[in-house]
């Protein structure tokens, strides 16, 4: 073999090398932003992650791990006819039994001193299994409390039940609920 083709082997070979080296550490490098926080997945943790949150800024992380991303500020929920989240208004049987659709809406907020408990009960689950069945549920239960009639003039008083409700389902699952609206009624 000519001395050119093992020279042009080991340039090929080298530059090959490089690339693989600068894209595996390219994807080691991890932005958080200032309103996230991040827990790494790591094999080299029995708990499957670590227990230390990554806070805002540029972070390296080694290779065979990655970084669940968490949202720390408000989030909003909205059931809606027209929601961005597609859900159907909430429909509801008040105490004489008549059947009404509610648009509604909660924010809430996940407290960084608790996302690794968040973490370990609901992963990036939260919403959809905890907030939108929570939301859906206790907002019937309260309704259900209330003709038809007393409704439109109780309404602050029934927003204010639902929260206290929200606000306790909310604690207990890692989460911080900040209001509740009902936005509409059908």
């Amino acid at each position: 073999m000519s001395q050119k083709k093992i020279l042009l082997g080991i340039t090929i070979l080298g530059i090959c090398l490089i690339a693989t080296l600068f894209i595996g550490f390219k994807q080691s490098l991890v932005d958080i932003k200032q309103d996230e926080r991040g827990i790494i997945i790591s094999p080299y943790e029995p708990s499957g992650f670590y227990r230390e949150l990554l806070k805002p800024g540029r972070h390296l992380i080694k290779p065979g791990e990655r970084v669940m991303i968490y949202s720390v500020g408000s989030q909003i929920y909205e059931v809606a006819e027209n929601s961005i989240t597609g859900d159907d208004p909430i429909q509801s049987k008040t105490k004489d039994g008549k059947v009404i659709q509610l648009d509604v809406s909660v924010t809430y907020r996940i407290d960084p001193e608790t996302l690794i408990d968040l973490h370990i009960v609901w992963q990036n689950r939260y919403q959809d299994n905890m907030v939108r069945p929570a939301v859906r549920e206790i907002t019937r239960q309260v309704i259900a409390k209330f003709n038809l009639s007393e409704i439109p003039s109780r309404l602050s008083e029934i927003e204010g039940a639902i929260s206290k409700e929200l606000k306790a389902r909310f604690d207990d699952n890692y989460l911080t609920f900040e209001r509740f609206g009902i936005q509409n009624i059908h």
